[in-house]
């Protein structure tokens, strides 16, 4: 049996050519209705009640027709965007080895098979940025792929990943991302961000995505430091969700410094 090949675009200009057929038919079937009326209000004798009845008939199959053609561009319009599913899948894109589990969540496995840690608390006694960053990560079966163990402050997460990783550089790196993996109207999950110099600071995005309405770039993400509630206890305890633009993200870290960029982890 040979093989179809069919693309998303060819799905979904099947699915624009019938919404337009659909709107035809509503239409038709606007015209058929009026006409029903007019018979129906006319002077009734045996040759226009016969006409009135085969146009109620003619009716219901118009409406049926109108109905089931919607009904096929819905169809259609599911289908283009289970292609675009498979066209930016949703993967890890983190290797085995990043993801390996220790008994010990500080500790990683770094690309040159080398294991280093992170601190759990900072100076000032609450969880550090860097482990809160990490156990996130691992309790996602995600990991980080440092290229080498050490020098895993906030800042830099970025230049220490692996160069096979989705790196992002610079100030922008979250635009860029959004405009590579965003475009299908998908949230991107998973993003790693560091920034400033040593020690610096590091957070886990948990997605983003850009507002229907607005066409702003959302970012959603929790943190264990300014302007969120310091952790002092329990690493699991839930720190409140922040949801706002991209800018308004940027403007919260202004503190920290220029941004050294940014790591996809997950796709969408």
């Amino acid at each position: 049996m040979s093989e179809i090949r069919i693309s998303t675009e060819s799905v979904k200009s099947l699915a624009v050519k019938m919404r337009g057929c659909a709107d035809r038919m509503g239409v038709i079937e606007t015209n058929t209705i009026n006409a029903t009326k007019l018979i129906e209000n006319g002077v009734l004798n045996s040759s226009i009640g016969n006409m009135n009845s085969k146009m109620a008939a003619l009716r219901k199959k118009v409406t049926k027709l109108h109905t089931d053609l919607e009904g096929n561009y819905d169809l259609l319009m599911f289908i283009a965007q289970k292609f675009e599913e498979a066209d930016h899948p949703t993967r890890n894109l983190i290797p085995d080895w990043a993801k390996e589990k220790f008994n010990d969540s500080r500790y990683y496995r770094a690309e040159n098979g080398s294991s280093g840690y992170v601190y759990y608390r900072n100076g000032g006694g609450e969880v550090s940025c860097t482990y809160y960053t990490l156990h996130k990560l691992k309790d996602r079966g995600l990991g980080f792929p440092f290229k080498y163990a050490g020098g895993a402050n906030g800042g830099n997460w970025f230049n220490n990943c692996s160069d096979s990783a989705k790196k992002y550089p610079g100030n922008d790196c979250l635009t860029n991302i959004m405009n590579e993996y965003g475009a299908s109207g998908k949230p991107v999950q998973n993003i790693v961000i560091s920034m400033g110099g040593n020690p610096g600071h590091v957070l886990l995005i948990d997605k983003m995505y850009k507002d229907p309405n607005s066409g702003q770039i959302m970012v959603e993400w929790s943190d264990m430091c300014y302007p969120f509630n310091k952790i002092y206890g329990d690493v699991n305890t839930l720190n409140p969700t922040k949801n706002v633009t991209l800018d308004q993200f940027k403007k919260y870290y202004s503190w920290g410094g220029n941004i050294s960029g940014a790591v996809l982890i997950g796709e969408a």
